[in-house]
């Protein structure tokens, strides 16, 4: 797979294309709690899933990473012309994935890449090839694009309807746990007891890009 460009490179193109403006867009589209509950729920899940990356940065690093890499996904939503609501339903199809399959640090830009392609293809009434399109943005092939879909399929199970009233429900949810990660103690010391467990299930299994790479090699081997 190609290199993935950096935050500094996508949005300096995007700014020369006159594509994309670097900001947290979406303008009056997306409330700003919306942009802030993402950036808050992918730091839980930093802490849930890759212990040993999250106990290793400095929490501004960290930070700072998260808000890099979500300001390149919602640089693309608007080149779409997306709404808020299918930011949360992005959002919630991500935590459903990593909910099953746990995520790396290394893993979260494919991992809202891969899920903005599916939300687009649910919410956007616009019909085009999302994933030529990105594939060609980010500079990936188009069969890891592919491959990297089919497996986030998987592990929604396909389970992609979302209501009006479920995505509602989603914000209130995220809500709630930020605010009790935030008031309480509690949840940082469940986090460091299971730390040990997390890296083992993240050594045991596979990332979303390893294992689309993988498919492809098979796919390879069999024609």
């Amino acid at each position: 797979m190609s290199t993935v460009i950096s935050s500094e490179q996508y949005f300096q193109r995007s700014k020369q294309q006159s594509t994309i403006n670097r900001v947290p867009v979406y303008t009056a589209e997306l409330e700003n709690s919306t942009y802030a509950q993402f950036n808050s729920l992918i730091m839980l899940w930093l802490q849930k899933y890759d212990p040993a990356y999250f106990y290793s940065t400095s929490r501004q690093s960290i930070t700072r990473m998260i808000s890099e890499t979500v300001n390149i996904l919602i640089g693309v939503l608007n080149y779409f012309s997306c709404t808020k609501k299918l930011l949360v339903a992005l959002m919630k199809y991500c935590n459903v994935y990593v909910s099953k399959h746990g995520l790396r640090q290394s893993e979260l830009l494919h991992l809202l890449i891969i899920s903005g392609i599916v939300s687009l293809k649910m919410w956007n009434e616009e019909k085009m090839n999302i994933n030529k399109i990105i594939a060609d943005l980010f500079g990936f092939r188009l069969s890891d694009i592919n491959n990297m879909e089919r497996i986030f399929f998987g592990v929604l199970e396909y389970n992609l309807y979302l209501a009006d009233s479920d995505l509602a429900q989603y914000c209130e949810e995220v809500s709630a746990t930020i605010q009790a990660s935030t008031s309480s103690d509690t949840l940082s010391s469940i986090m460091t007891k299971s730390s040990s467990n997390s890296t083992q299930q993240q050594r045991r299994r596979p990332s979303i890009v390893e294992e689309a790479s993988y498919s492809n090699r098979s796919s390879a081997i069999q024609a």
